[in-house]
């Protein structure tokens, strides 16, 4: 798509993708907790009308799980992890 602005006299043009997709999962900040912690991360996918979400995860760290109607990520980390990292793919 263009779109165009002009005083009358002069104009200026920029042209973008503009792509409709049916879920979007806005982005998710890098996360750090202390050994033992509880864990409740509530994530929120914006759905088109119609369609219906379910959540799922890979690479969770131990003792952690996702609800995959909510999205909600839960549990409580264990103290032996501490210092490990968990990087998506």
């Amino acid at each position: 798509m263009t779109v165009t602005a002009s005083d009358g006299t002069a104009s200026d043009s920029e042209t973008f993708n503009w792509t409709l997709v049916p879920v979007a999962l806005p982005g998710i900040a890098d996360q750090a907790n202390v050994g033992d912690s509880t864990v409740s991360l509530a994530l929120s996918a914006d759905v088109a009308t119609g369609y219906t979400v379910a959540y799922s995860a890979t690479g969770l760290p131990g003792g952690l799980s996702i609800n995959s109607s909510t999205g909600t990520i839960t549990g409580t980390l264990s103290s032996g992890d501490t210092g490990s990292t968990t990087r998506s793919q």
